[in-house]
């Protein structure tokens, strides 16, 4: 495995992906202008989004699903746990070329 907490396709583990959905939010602050001249500028305003772990096997996938389902009060966090089997995506290309060459202008 490469990372526990990818941030790119190519941090993914190959082949089928155990892994942990944790949903996460994160606040942006506004700018000056949005307090001083409501209405104008960017207001504060959060961003949902969910962090992926992953795993390098079933077998610690599902004790970490134990843990997590396990945990209560203060530490309880939610989240999803999923198999990923990616795809393979092929893309072709074809190019058609017009070699019919247009008579010249006549300068009439």
């Amino acid at each position: 495995m490469k990372t526990k907490y990818p941030t790119t396709v190519s941090e993914l583990p190959e082949g089928v992906i155990y892994a942990i959905l944790h949903p996460e939010s994160m606040t942006i602050p506004g700018d000056e202008r949005s307090r001083t001249n409501p209405g104008h500028g960017y207001p504060e305003h959060s961003v949902d989004y969910w962090k992926i772990e992953t795993f390098r096997d079933r077998a610690e996938w599902e004790a970490e699903i134990t843990r997590l389902s396990q945990s209560t009060g203060y530490y309880r966090r939610e989240f999803k746990a999923v198999v990923m089997n990616p795809v393979t995506v092929k893309t072709t290309i074809s190019i058609a070329v017009n070699l019919e060459v247009p008579d010249p202008p006549r300068g009439d």
